[in-house]
């Protein structure tokens, strides 16, 4: 039995037929085993040569981001936050006899120890769930982290109180719409308000929620510029793409990583609620007239604007 399922795991050329019908019967939970690791195997495997030939093109040519597909630019900014999830794992199964003991565990806790190529639909929305709500926790701590940071480095009384008030209005239970957050660009586009100059701990949560922590980049600050510059760019692909032709898991991931929960919505609601988010990013940065891609002075907006409309993004009704 040992060397049957070494075989089927070992050469990515043996398929699971024809051992896998009987293994299937008399070991389902082996044979899921097997099924999980070589799908999720085989997906990173594809999504990991695409990032590395997208790596190599774009230090070629830098302009080629703009000819990028909506999927691209996905696998562009998953694939190094993924490894850095699996890559402890690989490399201990990599080894003899320890692949035995690390995969079972590895697909006992696969929230931990895995990445998303080797979950179920099921799995996506479980532990999508489980990290939106624990991110959510976060949210008022930062908001007033944003009023402290305020509160010392902004002169301006005016507009300092419009922050105030408007944190206020979040605070009481207030739909905030995007029409709304996008009154706050004039103050958090200022010099105070880059990411370079907010505190340590507001750093430290911003980097937390946003899972930007990069291997070997201790800078909060550029780790976090770096995953708004990416996932900006990924707004704009998806802002002129058909929804209806996303596969569902990407949908999935991809409304989770921007504040909506996938799990408590329908699928057109998901669309609806996706897109609203998209309108917002596009009119944040003009998209659509003056759009500079190194610009990063609406940044600090951006990685709190999540926040900002957690309301407005998780609404299971038809916009008016």
């Amino acid at each position: 039995m040992r060397a049957l399922i070494s075989n089927i795991v070992g050469s990515p050329r043996v398929k699971l037929k024809p051992y896998g019908s009987k293994l299937q019967q008399r070991y389902p939970k082996i044979y899921r085993l097997i099924s999980v690791l070589r799908n999720g195997t085989t997906r990173f495997a594809k999504e990991t040569f695409t990032f590395l030939n997208l790596k190599l093109k774009m230090w070629k040519r830098p302009d080629l981001i703009e000819n990028l597909s909506w999927k691209e630019v996905e696998v562009y900014r998953q694939v190094p936050r993924d490894w850095k999830k699996v890559a402890p794992v690989m490399l201990i199964s990599s080894f003899p006899v320890l692949n035995y003991i690390v995969l079972p565990i590895a697909y006992a806790y696969p929230h931990k120890l895995l990445s998303n190529q080797f979950w179920t639909l099921e799995q996506i929305l479980k532990f999508g769930e489980i990290d939106y709500y624990n991110k959510v926790k976060h949210y008022s701590t930062i908001l007033e982290l944003l009023l402290i940071h305020a509160d010392e480095k902004l002169d301006d009384s005016a507009a300092k109180n419009f922050l105030f008030d408007f944190v206020d209005r979040i605070k009481d239970g207030e739909e905030i719409k995007c029409e709304d957050v996008l009154e706050l660009k004039p103050i958090l586009k200022r010099p105070e308000f880059e990411l370079k100059f907010l505190s340590y701990d507001h750093l430290f949560l911003l980097e937390k929620i946003e899972n930007s922590r990069k291997a070997f980049d201790l800078v909060k600050s550029s780790n976090l510029a770096y995953y708004a510059y990416w996932l900006r760019e990924a707004d704009r692909k998806l802002l002129i793409q058909d929804l209806d032709k996303i596969p569902i898991e990407y949908m999935y991931s991809m409304c989770f990583e921007r504040g909506i929960n996938s799990r408590s919505h329908s699928i057109n609601d998901l669309k609806i609620n996706l897109r609203y988010w998209l309108d917002f990013a596009s009119k944040l940065f003009e998209f659509n007239s003056n759009f500079k891609r190194e610009d990063q002075e609406y940044f600090t907006l951006y990685l709190h604007s999540k926040i900002l409309l957690r309301s407005s993004i998780n609404r299971k009704t038809p916009y008016k």
